[in-house]
């Protein structure tokens, strides 16, 4: 009978994090597909952050939903606790253009800028 060895010790460790104040969010490829920019979801994303979340980190996707569709914005700037604070919250630019239904061959106007 063989026993297996007892699990790695956890560490837990209490970290205050400052309030966030500002975020910055980017769309996702797929909500630029599906309509981001076509509705305001500004509210929409803000009132998620509330009522979902504490703390948002660099790195984090927050989600919202909009009349039946997804839509996902990473966080790319800012982050801390969200909880009892003013919180602006700006939408960056997508890395890529928004497929618009043209040929992929186009002149590729949605370049970096």
């Amino acid at each position: 009978l063989r026993v297996p060895p007892p699990p790695p010790p956890v560490c837990v460790r209490l970290v205050v994090l400052p309030p966030a104040r500002r975020l910055r969010l980017v769309p996702t490829p797929s909500s630029v597909r599906s309509g981001f920019y076509d509705v305001d979801l500004k509210e929409t994303l803000t009132t998620s952050i509330v009522r979902t979340r504490t703390t948002l980190s660099v790195g984090d996707t927050m989600v919202a939903w909009m009349k039946g569709v997804r839509f996902e914005a990473d966080v790319r700037e800012g982050g801390g606790c969200v909880v009892d604070t003013d919180l602006e919250v700006e939408f960056g630019a997508a890395a890529a253009a928004p497929f618009d239904g043209a040929d992929e061959g186009g002149d590729g106007g949605g370049g970096p800028g």
